[in-house]
């Protein structure tokens, strides 16, 4: 917007907190015109407040709020109002942003379809635009393809505990690292796919191929690595990927 009399230019920004709402303004920098001589210079004078701190008036917007009942994290009190982590962030930020909020209780916080591409539950609500906010929902890929997550709010720990092997090593400590049904699966797959090369090369080259190098090769295979001192072969050469 230029100013005749003043000679400067407004720069604002235009925006709808809603689609059905009034268009707002805000007034981000303007940009002065001076005349030197025969020059004109241009001087730029800007708003440097980040985006959401010039918009942090959302002027009583009501938000519809999705959640899934859990104690100490979202839950209703006994007068209607939302309680825990979350009910606490979200007094703070209405209080700050002015704005009010409606709840919308769910029982799930929500899982992929059949159709692959809609949700139900707490993302359901978002994804259809029924909801504006969700709470207490963990990001994951899939999620983040359909909704926008804030920084993270609470963090969870996760721990792996191990039986220490103690000073003497023994089998167990190997062994067990997988269940004894696992274990049969594997050597079967590596005996059934040795069996099948040292046959191939049997019927279609007339040679026998060493079983134990064979089993070798196949077993580095398996880990996609190589042994070293396994003599390849083009008959031999086993690809995993």
């Amino acid at each position: 917007m230029f100013n005749n009399k003043s000679n400067y230019f407004t720069v604002g920004e235009i925006y709808k907190l809603q689609p059905a709402g009034p268009v707002q303004y805000n007034q981000v920098g303007k940009i002065e015109m001076t005349a030197k001589g025969n020059r004109t210079d241009l001087v730029t004078k800007t708003d440097l407040r980040a985006f959401y701190q010039r918009r942090s008036d959302l002027q009583g917007l009501t938000l519809r709020i999705s959640y899934v009942d859990r104690k100490k994290f979202a839950f209703v009190d006994r007068t209607g109002r939302l309680r825990g982590v979350y009910g606490d962030i979200i007094d703070i930020l209405s209080s700050h942003l002015n704005f009010r909020y409606t709840l919308l209780p769910r029982d799930t916080y929500g899982s992929l379809g059949s159709d692959g591409a809609t949700f139900n539950g707490i993302l359901g609500d978002v994804q259809r635009g029924a909801a504006d906010l969700g709470l207490d929902l963990v990001p994951s890929l899939g999620r983040s393809r359909t909704v926008d997550f804030t920084i993270t709010v609470t963090a969870y720990k996760f721990s792996f505990y191990l039986a220490h092997p103690g000073l003497s090593t023994n089998y167990h400590v190997f062994a067990d690292v997988f269940l004894p049904l696992l274990w049969l699966m594997l050597c079967m797959a590596l005996v059934g796919v040795a069996a099948f090369i040292i046959i191939q090369q049997r019927l279609f080259h007339g040679t026998w191929l060493h079983v134990v190098n064979t089993c070798q090769y196949v077993a580095a295979a398996l880990v996609n690595r190589e042994l070293d001192g396994v003599f390849l072969t083009s008959q031999r050469r086993l690809s995993t990927r």
